[in-house]
């Protein structure tokens, strides 16, 4: 088990969604599927598994599941808030047969003891009781079956040589945007306690760290369209002015 995004009708959920943030999850699908793929794989799937990914946002998760399980005839549902991003999930993998996407909120979310896998990646951290999350993720999985998430610890995650403020600056504000929500940024480090909290048994933990360099440019420029994304909320909340946010972006991308 490794431990490591809804429309902003949700009033907890700091980043954009619509078609800007399908491009954003996009970008950002591309930067995370090699570890994530690595991930998956390295869990004991079994044959004709079912599959949860919750919190699918546009489905780029989703759509790794399914390329782990379909050669074992198994199959994929994505839950989420944001019909937006589902309709877009649903066109973009239309043909594949074994996937289905249903609007679902985590609370209203009741299928219990039937998924063989049950997936989660950058979902914990949008919701105000994350513990909540989990018991959802623990219930909804079958007896022996598998509870793995893939989510985020900001806290000193940023650093580069040389030194860059804007990169310090752009973790000083997400955080607080965040953390203002009343959701949590740091929640990577507590999903060891949440989930054995939950009743979960056999934890493991993996880390990862995205790291950004010329010769890989969206994992840069990522950081700079995520602080984007959370420009509306910032400003908002009081975290930080248009401005700022607009100069603290510019030396993002030139990093």
């Amino acid at each position: 088990m490794r431990v490591l995004l809804p429309h902003r009708q949700n009033s907890t959920y700091i980043i954009q969604g619509g078609k800007e943030g399908r491009d954003r999850l996009k970008m950002l699908g591309r930067v995370l599927e090699p570890t994530t793929t690595q991930f998956l794989r390295s869990l004991p799937v079994q044959k004709g598994m079912r599959c949860l990914d919750l919190g699918c946002g546009g489905g780029d998760a989703t759509r790794l599941i399914a390329k782990v399980v379909e050669g074992y005839g198994g199959s994929v549902i994505g839950i989420d808030l944001d019909e937006g991003m589902l309709e877009a999930a649903r066109k973009e993998l239309a043909e594949n047969t074994s996937i289905s996407f249903e609007k679902s909120s985590v609370q209203d979310f009741r299928d219990s003891d039937v998924y063989g896998l049950v997936f989660a990646r950058f979902f914990l951290t949008h919701l105000v009781d994350p513990a909540a999350g989990v018991a959802v993720m623990a219930r909804a999985a079958k007896r022996g079956g598998i509870v793995a998430a893939e989510d985020i610890d900001f806290s000193n995650s940023s650093f580069s040589y040389p030194r860059s403020l804007a990169l310090e600056r752009y973790e000083e504000i997400y955080i607080a945007t965040a953390r203002t929500r009343g959701v949590d940024p740091d929640i990577g480090r507590k999903l060891p306690h949440l989930f054995k909290a939950a009743g979960l048994t056999g934890v493991k933990v993996q880390c990862q760290q995205l790291v950004a360099t010329k010769e890989n440019r969206e994992a840069g420029i990522l950081h700079a369209w995520t602080l984007g994304a959370i420009s509306q909320s910032a400003v908002e909340l009081g975290v930080a002015s248009q401005g700022e946010l607009d100069a603290v972006i510019c030396d993002l991308v030139e990093l």
